[in-house]
């Protein structure tokens, strides 16, 4: 009997509580999900603890704390300052503010607060501001743990997964809520949001998109492992570049450290250049005193400075519009991280003592932009954000970003040429951005032999060709290549020149401009190749003018000629070692048939107005 009487007691008790308290909403026990756990709520255990379990939502958080997936994220020992800190990254994606910080480890070493309702205190604190980043983010990140759970999901991986991309921007909201539809999440999910993978210096970067400007810029800092998960997430710090120096392994914090300054920007060796005095806080002075050769090193987009290809440093300007000047502002280290860069505290390391200070509590970017004897840049506390200029021999991390490329222009144009003559062509092209530009031959000229490199080309028509011919090229900038451009080329018939019953034609030097005639005397043709035998000509004696002795088949004679003129025909040979000279007695210093050689009448071998 009492047995049934406890019974009763305990039903009608059980009654009465169900009955006076208000049942959990799904929304409020998701929010202890993303909180506890950092992920989004199962279907399974979201159905259990609002329709089934029958606690208050107080009591809920409770046993949160007793389930195993709690233990393994809070093992014995873990201190109150890291379970705050915890708890604030999984609901606002930062870490908390240094009073905030003080106030709860305080509440919760004095026993004020458990750690359950340390939890729904720091949840209604948060939507008390509906202002705030803090509220707009843990709306989107339950937004995404109440999608999951109603799709009917229950992999925790997944939830996890799919919670670990959600920031304030409502872009990732929509992004999770279509990979949830159509239950289509795997590790990568986020990459794939993220953009493009870019491979440069043994470092996996990804793109994003600004929502201000949409520029691309990489995901984290140079040199940084990963995406930046909280301001002080010391794996997204980064590098610490000094002012305008490329990768030599000075950027590295474990790199040795001198007082010596470079005397050559692009050969500094990998240790950081530390000042000797106050009059050397730029590492290269001397070697580049106002900063421009630095400034330019930074700003190249082909890979050969710090960036990779298509990306460089970016101006003072061009990143203060999308931070401290865009739309949603930025006014402290927290609003680094939430930027869509995800900026961290990554301190900066000294350009007086080579230590890194300030680590997880100021932030700070490097700008390719010049100040003087200085360099600017931007930095960012706990209080403040402001752009500012500071030494060279500082260094600092960097951002990179890839400026919106126009593509270069290849230029067509047309020339006119005389047939056999080869022709200089320089190609045109040209850059809005200044890009340094190559050029490519997409298609040959099908009448011509074209020869050379880069922009310096020659064309040589084929022999004897009479009519049209063209080429076509292009220019590229190393991100984006022009539309083609043809050069168009017409080849007239070149002026006739007969001579001793010879018929030539003249050409023009691309050296000299000076003009030849197109073969040997007494070719039968300009020559079709090396061993053409058709454009041998004939064989002079020096200085002789035609009278049949060049010719293959003249009779010989080793009798000297006592004249340089009125000989006939006869190649002369020598007699002994000392008359190697055909008119040896008659022309001994050679100067008459130098002048013979000379004229220009058409009296002696060359038509007239030609010479040798």
């Amino acid at each position: 009997m009492k047995k049934i009487k406890l019974l009763i007691v305990l039903l009608i008790l059980n009654t009465f509580v169900c009955a006076s308290e208000e049942v959990p909403k799904q929304e409020e026990v998701s929010k202890l999900y993303v909180a506890t756990f950092n992920r989004a709520s199962d279907s399974a255990g979201l159905d259990y603890w609002t329709n089934n379990s029958g606690l208050k939502l107080s009591q809920i958080a409770q046993s949160f704390f007793e389930q195993n997936e709690t233990k393994e994220l809070y093992p014995d020992g873990t201190s109150n300052t890291d379970f705050i800190t915890s708890v604030y990254q999984n609901l606002f994606n930062r870490a908390p503010d240094t009073a905030g910080l003080n106030y709860w480890e305080n509440e919760l070493s004095i026993g004020s607060f458990t750690k359950n309702s340390f939890i729904q205190a720091v949840i209604n604190g948060a939507q008390d501001n509906d202002t705030s980043k803090d509220v707009t983010i843990l709306n989107n990140k339950n937004s995404i743990g109440l999608s999951f759970a109603q799709a009917g999901l229950n992999d925790i991986t997944d939830a996890k997964t799919i919670m670990s991309g959600i920031t304030n921007d409502t872009a990732t909201v929509e992004y999770a809520k279509g990979k949830i539809s159509n239950s289509n999440i795997n590790s990568d999910i986020w990459k794939e949001y993220l953009g493009e993978s870019i491979i440069h210096m043994g470092v996996e970067y990804y793109t994003v998109t600004s929502p201000y400007t949409g520029t691309v810029w990489l995901d984290r800092n140079l040199g940084a492992s990963q995406t930046c998960t909280a301001i002080d997430d010391e794996k997204c710090y980064g590098d610490y570049y000094q002012w305008g120096r490329g990768v030599d392994g000075h950027e590295k914090t474990t790199s040795l450290s001198t007082s010596e300054q470079a005397t050559d920007i692009d050969n500094a060796g990998p240790i950081f250049i530390t000042a000797s005095s106050t009059l050397d806080t730029d590492w290269a002075q001397e070697a580049d005193s106002d900063g421009s050769l630095r400034s330019e090193n930074w700003s190249e987009k082909d890979g050969t400075s710090v960036c990779p290809i298509g990306f460089r440093v970016p101006t003072v300007d061009e990143l203060g519009l999308e931070t401290l000047f865009s739309k949603d502002g930025m006014n402290n280290n927290t609003d680094a991280f939430n930027n869509f860069l995800k900026l961290p505290s990554s301190g900066q390391r000294s350009w007086f003592n080579n230590e890194v200070q300030k680590k997880a509590t100021d932030g700070y970017i490097w700008t390719n932009s010049i100040d003087g004897a200085e360099s600017k840049h931007i930095q960012f506390n706990s209080t403040e954000a402001y752009r500012t200029k500071d030494f060279r021999a500082t260094g600092k991390p960097i951002r990179c970003m890839k400026p919106t490329n126009i593509p270069p222009t290849a230029v067509s144009k047309s020339i006119s040429l005389k047939e056999g003559i080869a022709t200089n062509i320089i190609l045109n092209g040209s850059d809005e951005d200044g890009d340094n530009l190559t050029y490519e031959i997409i298609s040959n000229p099908t009448n011509g032999i074209l020869t050379g490199n880069d922009e310096n080309r020659t064309y040589t028509p084929s022999n004897g060709y009479v009519g049209e011919d063209s080429f076509i090229f292009k220019v590229s900038d190393g991100i984006n290549s022009s539309t083609p451009a043809t050069i168009t080329i017409t080849i007239t018939e070149a002026e006739k020149i007969v001579f001793k019953g010879k018929e030539y034609r003249s050409i023009i030097s691309p050296y000299t401009e000076a003009i030849w005639l197109d073969r040997n005397m007494g070719a039968s043709r300009a020559c079709a190749a090396l061993d053409d035998e058709e454009c041998y000509g004939d064989y002079y004696q020096w200085g002789r003018s035609p009278d049949g002795h060049e010719k293959l088949t003249s009779p010989i004679t080793d009798k000297q000629a006592t004249s340089v003129s009125n000989i006939f025909g006869s190649f002369i040979t020598s007699t002994d070692t000392n008359d190697g000279d055909w008119a040896q007695s008659t022309d001994s210093d050679g100067s008459l048939r130098s002048e013979n050689w000379s004229k220009k009448d058409g009296t002696s071998v060359c038509p007239k107005g030609y010479r040798v």
